[in-house]
């Protein structure tokens, strides 16, 4: 457990945990006790697929839980939010609880995306994560994904404007730098590149939530992009 000297139980927070595609909630586990050094006094990690058909599952019925848990927090949100969680997250980002938001390589909204993209009718069904994807050998389970709901992202999602006191850091490495620069100028984002961390360890790896964290942890907003090798 890392031992942050700023955290203070004087101004208590609820921290979101928001997963990405093909995985659980519990994708964050190794997370808590770190933001509970931030002062996270309460931790929820949404389910996007909870009470839901995956295989009509929409953006805007991923979004709904991201919003349970805003209204469900006791405190001002953090929310961390990885991959297609962080695309879901920003949907609703405006919300009055959130004071902060990390993206850790988002998929990117609508104004990021080619403006010369086919859109194709959302199609009920089930994405498969080792033929979309790819097998994988880490350790972490995987489940079908909405497919509507990845339509969706290809055709373009909007988010709305984020109020100016939220603050925001956009996270990437370098198997998506499209995901990170671009989405930081967009938002007006502190920005973080981790040329050593994958995507997949954006979540799992201990010493990029180290590194995630710890520039978390910087009072303020940040320019420029810090660089950590």
């Amino acid at each position: 457990m890392l031992s942050f000297s700023t955290a203070s139980s004087d101004h208590p927070t609820t921290w979101v945990l928001v997963h990405g595609a093909c995985t659980y909630p519990n994708i964050f586990d190794f997370w808590h006790d770190d933001v509970r050094a931030l002062g996270a006094a309460e931790i929820l990690t949404p389910d996007l697929q909870a009470g839901s058909d995956p295989a009509t599952l929409t953006t805007a019925g991923q979004a709904a839980q991201v919003t349970a848990a805003l209204n469900e927090a006791q405190h001002p949100v953090v929310i961390v939010a990885w991959s297609m969680g962080g695309l879901v997250s920003m949907t609703v980002a405006d919300h009055p609880a959130v004071v902060g938001l990390i993206l850790l390589e988002p998929s990117m909204p609508a104004p990021l995306l080619d403006p010369e993209r086919k859109i194709i009718e959302p199609r009920p069904g089930l994405l498969d994560h080792d033929a979309t994807y790819g097998p994988v050998s880490d350790g972490y389970p995987r489940r079908p994904e909405s497919s509507p709901a990845r339509d969706e992202r290809k055709n373009g999602v909007d988010v709305p404007p984020l109020p100016p006191a939220t603050r925001v850091m956009v996270v990437w490495g370098p198997q998506f730098p499209d995901r990170g620069r671009p989405v930081a100028e967009l938002l007006g984002a502190e920005q973080l590149e981790l040329p050593h961390s994958s995507h997949m360890d954006m979540v799992i790896d201990d010493a990029t939530r180290t590194a995630i964290l710890t520039a978390w942890q910087r009072a303020g907003n940040v320019s420029g992009a810090p660089h950590v090798e």
